[in-house]
């Protein structure tokens, strides 16, 4: 069987989830001992399966003999003003009706008076997340551009070799089944996880585990067409296909593609704070560039936590755009 794809497919992540909520947790984890889990964008339902909250930060772990729950709800509404007193009288009622222990609200335009004065008599934490220049992080941090060098792989198509001992009725099934394939659907399901992927993930997983497929190319020089075979014979760690007549079992893939090399210099897109409200005393200073992979965009981020020797390293899915007008 043969499905097409034109589109260029290179090692992508989850561009899910708000950044701002990602970028708090990924500070407030670092800081956390290891045994605290962390998550973003949880959602609560009802007994009938009917969604009843959904929390953007939720952070669980044991201090001592005692277990410990953390809700970090962030507000980042720069056409509202500064976050108000009404919001945070919301978040005492997420705090006791969920059972959190702790509860701390992040803003990225400030807390107005009205909203301190509640935080401090109710004892919720307020942290503001804003804007620096470049000049604020001179002691720490020293290039202001860098070159990204991208391995890029274009899949032309992919023939997929089904097990022998398949019934031709299912092949047939199996055939009308990928004659409209979209390589981003989740038809796939492997065999040792049990996890639903596409053929895109698949020609992904490929690239990621064959560095070597893009020797001897050179940065911004000529792309080659490619055909590589990976083979799927071990029946415990291979990809199979559901149909009406059961499970049929994928032996080889055979990718045909283009492969290339490419290289640009990106440049500081912003500098970012994460500070206590109240006396101002900054948690992280984090550096962001941003970063275009496909049709997809990402937040590399360095931060440091007042130590020139303490600097984590993360990458961020930023939110499209059509995402970002539902916020």
């Amino acid at each position: 069987m043969r499905v097409r794809d034109e589109q260029r497919t290179l090692k992508k992540m989850s561009n899910s989830g708000k950044w701002l909520e990602k970028l708090v947790a990924e500070i407030e984890k670092t800081l956390l001992p290891a045994n605290f889990t962390v998550a973003t964008n949880e959602k609560i339902f009802n007994d009938d399966g009917v969604q009843i909250a959904e929390f953007d930060i939720v952070i669980e772990g044991n201090l001592g003999s005692t277990s410990i729950r953390w809700l970090i709800e962030c507000r980042d509404r720069s056409s509202e003003g500064t976050a108000p007193g009404e919001w945070l009288l919301g978040l005492i009622g997420r705090r006791d009706f969920h059972l959190f222990d702790k509860v701390t609200a992040v803003s990225t335009t400030g807390f107005s008076p009205s909203a301190i004065e509640y935080a401090k008599g109710r004892n919720i934490d307020l942290r503001t997340v804003e804007n620096l220049a470049l000049e604020s992080i001179s002691d720490w941090f020293g290039p202001t551009e860098f070159s990204v060098i991208e391995h890029c792989g274009i899949l032309a198509h992919a023939e997929l070799l089904l097990d022998s001992k398949v019934e031709h009725e299912a092949v047939s099934l199996a055939i009308r089944k990928f004659e409209n394939l979209d390589v981003n659907a989740l038809y796939l399901i492997h065999t040792e996880t049990g996890n639903a992927l596409s053929i895109r993930d698949a020609w992904q997983d490929v690239l990621n585990k064959n560095p070597s497929l893009f020797k001897g190319l050179k940065p911004n020089g000529e792309a080659k067409k490619a055909t590589i075979v990976a083979d799927y014979r071990n029946p415990e760690s291979r990809y199979q296909v559901a149909t009406e007549n059961g499970a049929i079992h994928i032996v080889q893939i055979k990718y045909h593609a283009v492969l290339s090399i490419k290289t640009r210099e990106i440049s500081v897109a912003k500098i970012t704070q994460y500070a206590k409200a109240l006396d101002k005393k900054p948690v992280a200073q984090s550096v962001h560039f941003e970063i275009e992979i496909g049709d997809s965009k990402f937040d590399l981020a360095f931060h440091n936590f007042g130590q020139k020797d303490k600097t984590r390293v993360s990458v961020l899915a930023k939110p499209s755009d059509e995402t970002q007008k539902h916020q």
